[in-house]
């Protein structure tokens, strides 16, 4: 029973010595990831405050995507007080910034370390039209921006001086005929026969100036792409009839199974005097 006894306590006092070196090891190893962890902060703390993570001009705002817009047009929008400490750019708030321009559909912003800078990706707004509207009482009208294709309104000033403006030209509000623009467009350019101006300034009177001569389509709600259609038909008629679009007053579509040329009257000759 002697053996016994001293048997166990010799187990006893060999398990409380490794669980004690158990606990030694984990503490140990508590310390170390502790150190590893406060080292790696205070390292990159410390890298962080370096001078060289400075956006010291606008040549580190990188611009990828813009071709309409110039860059440094783009640059000058993120409202970046040089020199700036690339840790205190706010990517978000640049976005933000950028997508509230006219020209600018969507914007990614990105900071990036080597060589320290700021990535900004754009989607630009392309422009389909420009914008017309009447002034005063005597029918003129003037440019007021340009259109894309989601019926945006964008300032002329917002693009490259040198960029090539559309051909289509759209008169009218811009906050009437917004709703309808999307939905028209994509008849406008697949028309056989090739459309200039889009007239919205009557409201029951849609009017196209085309290649044909003007069109009156009547109200904007009428089937426009049938009406175009029609329209392309009616290249054969003016051929068969030897008509030419100098000689038609309009096109009358606002029912399209029975299209009607307007002639121009013709000017009766002055009687001679007796």
């Amino acid at each position: 029973m002697a053996d016994i006894a001293s048997i166990s306590r010799n187990d006893l006092e060999t398990r409380r010595k490794k669980l004690r070196r158990q606990r030694q090891f984990k503490n140990l190893q508590r310390i170390w990831q502790t150190t590893a962890v406060s080292g790696l902060a205070g390292g990159l703390f410390w890298v962080a405050i370096q001078p060289m993570w400075v956006i010291r001009t606008a040549e580190d705002i990188i611009v990828d995507g813009n071709q309409l817009i110039s860059t440094q047009t783009i640059q000058s929008k993120l409202s970046i007080d040089y020199p700036q400490s690339l840790w205190r750019i706010e990517p978000a708030k640049i976005r933000q910034r950028l997508v509230t321009q006219p020209a600018i559909a969507s914007a990614t912003v990105n900071r990036r370390l080597f060589p320290p800078g700021v990535v900004v990706q754009v989607e630009e707004r392309i422009p389909v039209a420009i914008a017309r509207q009447a002034v005063g009482s005597d029918n003129q009208t003037q440019v007021i921006g340009l259109l894309d294709a989601d019926g945006v309104l964008i300032p002329v000033d917002n693009y490259a001086p040198t960029q090539n403006l559309p051909n289509l030209q759209v008169i009218g509000n811009p906050e009437q005929y917004k709703e309808y623009w999307s939905k028209i467009l994509p008849s406008i350019r697949q028309s056989i026969v090739p459309i200039s101006e889009v007239n919205f300034q009557d409201p029951s009177n849609l009017i196209l100036t085309t290649d044909l001569g003007i069109v009156h389509l009547g109200n904007i709600d009428t089937n426009f792409s049938e009406a175009l259609m029609r329209l392309g038909e009616m290249r054969d008629i003016y051929t068969k009839a030897q008509v030419r679009p100098e000689q038609v007053e309009y096109i009358n579509l606002r029912n399209p199974e029975t299209p009607m040329l307007q002639m121009k009257q013709k000017k009766q000759s002055k009687s001679q005097s007796s």
